[in-house]
């Protein structure tokens, strides 16, 4: 298990795959995005891959497990389909 703590995110406009499902089967996902960002010669214009996961496995069924598979992004570039646009931080986030 990885340690966690809480701190002050930036904020950070994300391009994003949602995924549904087992955390262990995100990697689907990150591939996915990966796709698009080579093929739309996106890579430059990234600011670092985000995964965010809004469910605890503990409580929630693995086929219910939700999460979006990201690349940060820079403000000028548009999101690219299928990938859609997520804005995080300004807040407390756990890391």
């Amino acid at each position: 298990m990885y340690g966690v703590k809480v701190e002050d995110a930036p904020k950070r406009r994300l391009a994003a795959m949602a995924h549904v499902g087992v955390y262990n089967d995100v990697s689907k996902s990150y591939e996915k995005v990966a796709a698009v960002f080579t093929t739309r010669d996106l890579w430059n214009h990234a600011r670092g891959m985000v995964g965010i996961y809004y469910d605890d496995p503990s409580t929630v069924p693995e086929a219910e497990l939700r999460s979006h598979d990201a690349v940060g992004l820079a403000d000028d570039v548009a999101i690219p389909d299928p990938l859609e646009e997520v804005l995080i931080g300004g807040n407390e986030s756990a890391v």
